[in-house]
């Protein structure tokens, strides 16, 4: 007796978000790890019919809202990335703002980040949004602080005490 499988596609609905700016046009060059792999994964979701939506940093002459062959691109300006401060990306109230209006217009089955997150991180869990954080080439420095040693353990309480203060701040006025 042949069993057949059924296979029941629902449109799934992915935030991305991408730490570096998102190139406006296919001919830009990808110049870091933090574009290549938001870049070719958003790509390659979109071409499986996913509906994805990406928060990427603005350059100047980027639009603050784009649609690219399928892959609707939110960007928001920050001036923390000065001088490659690559911790400064967690803390952008602009990023937070975009993060909150999207979460409030639109059903996001999964968030995937490629950098750590700690605003967002807290709206997310109270939206019940699944995260889904990659750590591909150099991010997976990262990951150290996820161990359970007492260094590991103290890094995190350290990194989670020092960004209270930029957390409360952010989120309040990001409400407002």
């Amino acid at each position: 007796f042949p069993v057949s499988k059924v296979i029941i596609r629902q449109p799934m609905h992915i935030l991305l978000f991408c730490a570096y700016p998102y190139p406006s046009t296919p001919e830009e060059p990808l110049f870091c790890g933090g574009q290549y792999h938001p870049y070719h994964l958003s790509k390659a979701l979109a071409k499986q019919g996913v509906t994805v939506h990406v928060i990427a940093r603005q350059e100047q002459s980027q639009p603050a809202y784009e649609v690219q062959q399928g892959i609707t691109i939110h960007r928001y300006s920050s001036l923390y990335h000065f001088g490659g401060h690559r911790r400064g990306i967690s803390f952008s109230r602009n990023r937070l703002r975009l993060t909150k209006k999207l979460l409030a217009t639109h059903h996001f089955d999964w968030v995937m980040t490629f950098s750590p997150l700690t605003n967002e991180l807290a709206v997310l869990q109270r939206e019940g949004v699944k995260l889904f954080y990659m750590a591909p080439g150099v991010n997976v420095g990262y990951l150290t602080n996820l161990g359970l040693s007492p260094k590991s353990i103290a890094r995190r309480l350290f990194i989670k005490w020092i960004s209270q203060p930029f957390q409360r701040r952010n989120m309040h006025q990001a409400e407002r």
